[in-house]
């Protein structure tokens, strides 16, 4: 099931659009989570799977559109570098 993403609105303006969040930005949360827990370094751990999978983590948003074979390049990339499934 996709994560909701709240995207607008400000102080004056309590209006917000609420947007799921396509399957590659999931991917993006969970392998920032396990760089975290892992207390790895982020910018070297993200920049070598972008590399691996040729994608730069750092362009993914949550209105990013689902991509069957970057997502299977990202997924092989994680597990080939964090030896962890995504």
């Amino acid at each position: 099931m996709p994560i909701p993403y709240t995207m607008g609105g400000s102080l004056s303006n309590q209006t917000k659009e609420v947007i799921f969040m396509g399957t590659l930005y999931e991917a993006k949360v969970r392998i920032e989570k396990i760089i975290e827990q892992r207390k790895l370094d982020p910018f070297q751990t993200k920049g070598a799977i972008g590399l691996r999978a040729g994608v730069l983590l750092g362009f993914l948003k949550p209105d990013t559109p689902d991509d069957n074979t970057t997502m299977e390049k990202l997924k092989n990339a994680v597990k080939e570098i964090l030896n962890e499934s995504i």
